[in-house]
C-alpha cells in the first residue's frame, strides 16, 4: 500500500422526470424563493455581524494603540498599572516539564505530545444537483480518530475504534519576561516550535501496550510495520517544546502581570509575537490577522445604492437558479464577482512617543 491510498465510489439516485402539471411546478417555485430568501437573510446577517466585528477589532487595536507606553521589562513601574504597555524580552521559566508518556523532560515553556492516527477519510461531492453522488476514501494522518462506521461504504475503509495514546500539551505554571508574568494561555501565541530528539526515548512500556513494531528517529516515533509504507492502524508520536525565546508583547498591566486589555470598543488586546518588534509593527500586523473577514467589510461599508443592487441582484439570480432547475437545465450560473474596495486605515502614532518616563 502507498503512503496514501484511495478508492472512489459513484452512485446515481434515482430522481422522477415525470411533472404532474403547473400546480407542482408552482408548488417547486414557492419553495426555492422561500430557501432563497432564507438564505438571503442568512447572508445579510452574517454580513452585518462581521462589519461589526472587523469594525470593533480595527477600533479596539486603533484604541490600544494610542494609549500604549514603552516600558522595559525590569523593573516594574506600578505608576504604570492598568495602563496598555509594550515589554520584550527573553521569555523563560525556572520550571522543568515533563512527558509521562515519553519520560522526555526538558525547561521549556511548553511541550507539546502530538499522536497521529494512519486512517482512511471519507468525502461526499454531488457535481450534478445531488443526482450523482460521489464518495472519495484516503487514507492521512490525522489527530484523534474518524469513525469509519459512519462511512457511507465502511468495507475496505476501517479504522481503529480508538486510539492507545493521545496528545496532549504541558505548560510551565508561571512564564516571565524580565519581573512581567504572562496569562498561561500566551503560550499559544509563541510561533517558534522546536522538534525535541526522540532517538534516545525507553520506548519499552510504549512497545509492551501495543504489541506492535516500533522505530525511532530524532524526531518521531512510528508504531507499525514499515514507516516508507504506512497502514490503516499505525500510530506516529512527535514531541515539540516551545524554548524560552525573546517575545515581544502589548497588553495591559496589572501589577507585575500582563493581562488582556479591555477596550472600549468591545475587543480584549492581548498581543504576543517571537522577537523584538515594534509595537506599531505588532498592531498593524494583528489588524491584518484579525480582518480575516475582509471582503465583507469592504462591501458593508460601500454605498448604500450599491448594497441594494446587490441585495436586488441575489434575490433576482435566486429566482432564475430556481426557474433553471425546475426546467431540468443543467448549465452552472457563473460564480458572483467580488468587487475590492479600498481598505480604511486606522493610524497609529510613530513608536518614540510611546516611551514611558523612567524613574
Amino acid at each position: 500500500m502507498d503512503d496514501y491510498d484511495q478508492s472512489q465510489y459513484q452512485e446515481v439516485s434515482s430522481v422522477s422526470k415525470r411533472m404532474t402539471g403547473s400546480g407542482t411546478r408552482i408548488g417547486k417555485v414557492i419553495v426555492y424563493l422561500i430557501v432563497g430568501l432564507l438564505l438571503l437573510a442568512g447572508c445579510f446577517y452574517l454580513l452585518t455581524n462581521f462589519d461589526n466585528t472587523s469594525f470593533k477589532t480595527a477600533q479596539s487595536l486603533s484604541e490600544a494603540g494610542k494609549a500604549l507606553i514603552i516600558v522595559p521589562s525590569s523593573p516594574v513601574y506600578q505608576k504604570n498599572n492598568l495602563r496598555v504597555v509594550y515589554i520584550s524580552g527573553l521569555a523563560t521559566t525556572d520550571e522543568t516539564l515533563t512527558d509521562p508518556l515519553l519520560t522526555v523532560s526538558g525547561q521549556a515553556l511548553v511541550l507539546i505530545r502530538r499522536v497521529e492516527n494512519f486512517q482512511w477519510m471519507e468525502t461526499k461531492t454531488s457535481p450534478d444537483n445531488d443526482k450523482h453522488n460521489t464518495y472519495n476514501y484516503v487514507t492521512a494522518w490525522r489527530e484523534g480518530i474518524i469513525k469509519s462506521n459512519s462511512f457511507k461504504h465502511p468495507e475496505g475503509h476501517e479504522n481503529p475504534s480508538t486510539s492507545l495514546f493521545t496528545s496532549a500539551n504541558f505548560t510551565a505554571k508561571k512564564i516571565l519576561v524580565g519581573e512581567f508574568t504572562l496569562p498561561a494561555q500566551v503560550y499559544k501565541l509563541i510561533p517558534r516550535l522546536t522538534y525535541m530528539d526522540l532517538s534516545a526515548v525507553d520506548v519499552s512500556n510504549i512497545q509492551k501496550t501495543t504489541q506492535k513494531p516500533l522505530f525511532r528517529s530524532a524526531n518521531e516515533i512510528f508504531i507499525g510495520a514499515d514507516p516508507q509504507h504506512p497502514q490503516p492502524g499505525d500510530v506516529k508520536i512527535t514531541l515539540m517544546a516551545v524554548l524560552p525565546q525573546v517575545v515581544s508583547v502589548i497588553g495591559q498591566q496589572s501589577d507585575d502581570s500582563i493581562q488582556a486589555y479591555a477596550a472600549h470598543a468591545g475587543e480584549p488586546v492581548l498581543l504576543l509575537v517571537g522577537g523584538k518588534v515594534p509595537p506599531r509593527l505588532m498592531l498593524k500586523m494583528a489588524l491584518n490577522d484579525k480582518m480575516v473577514h475582509k471582503i465583507m467589510l469592504r462591501l458593508s461599508m460601500s454605498a448604500t445604492p450599491k448594497l441594494v443592487a446587490g441585495i436586488g441582484g441575489v434575490v433576482v439570480l435566486i429566482i432564475i437558479i430556481s426557474i433553471l432547475r425546475i426546467k431540468n437545465n443543467k448549465k452552472k450560473p457563473s460564480p458572483l464577482a467580488i468587487v475590492d474596495t479600498e481598505e480604511p486605515t486606522f493610524p497609529i502614532e510613530d513608536d518614540e512617543k510611546y516611551h514611558a518616563p523612567l524613574e
